[in-house]
Order: structure tokens, then sequence, then C-alpha cells
């Protein structure tokens, strides 16, 4: 009997300086789990940016070319002996004016976008950064 719990003893200390070998390289993998889900994070955050950069030069060439009809547009003249005419011409310079700020916001919205974006990819890579730091001190 005495044998048999010795055995026994024998067996569970060596079960756990086995599994205390293993915890170690189960956390480095567990890292480089981690690493890679950043990583995917990083690369899906990039593509979402070049989408959001690529409507940004599409909104930055509409509001140019809205800015630049409503300042060739030419500045109404007020004449008391038409007055149909100065008040449609005032209609018309307000929808203009109406399309440059309505173009100039969605510009800065997605200017707004494309910054928001830079921080995230920032944070992320930060995060990345320190876990592949970890990792090499680990496996070191």
């Amino acid at each position: 009997m005495k044998k048999w719990i010795f055995a026994s003893l024998m067996m569970l200390c060596l079960g756990m300086t086995g599994r205390a070998a293993n915890d170690s390289e189960i956390k480095n993998l567990k890292a480089r789990q981690e690493v890679l889900k950043l990583t995917t994070k990083l690369n899906a955050l990039k593509i979402c940016y070049e989408k959001e950069l690529a409507k940004l030069d599409k909104y930055q060439a509409e509001a140019t070319e809205v800015n630049a009809n409503a300042d060739a547009t030419q500045v109404i003249t007020y004449s008391t002996e038409n007055a149909a005419a100065v008040a449609k011409a005032a209609k018309e310079r307000a929808k203009q004016l109406k399309k440059v700020t309505k173009a100039n916001k969605r510009l800065d919205n997605q200017r707004k976008k494309l910054k928001k974006l830079e921080e995230k990819m920032s944070k992320t890579q930060n995060q990345l950064d320190q876990l592949n730091k970890r990792i090499e001190f680990v496996s070191q």
C-alpha cells in the first residue's frame, strides 16, 4: 500500500512539473494568437482607411468644383428697376452657397473619420508592438 501511495505521489509530482513547462508555452502561444488578432484588426483598419481616403479625394474634388462654381458666378448687383430678376439671382446664389456649405461639411466630416481611423490604427499598432516585445522577452 505504501509503495502504491509513493508511486502515485511521484506521478503527481512529475505531472505538475510537466504542466509547469507547458504553461509558459501556452502563454506564449496565446500571446501569439493575440498578435495575430491584432494584426488582422490592423489590416482591416488599413483597408477601411484606404476606402475612406478614396472617398475623401472624391469629396475634395466635388468641394473644389462647387466652390469654383460659386466663385465664378457674378455677385448680385441690386437694382430697383428689376426686382424680380434680383430676387431670382439671390435665390440661385443662396442655392449655390447651400451646396458649398454641404460639400464643405461633408469634406470636414470625412477628414474627421480619417483622423479617427488613424488614431485607431496607431493604438492598435502600439498594442501590437507591446505584445511583440513581450513575446520576444518570454521566448529568450
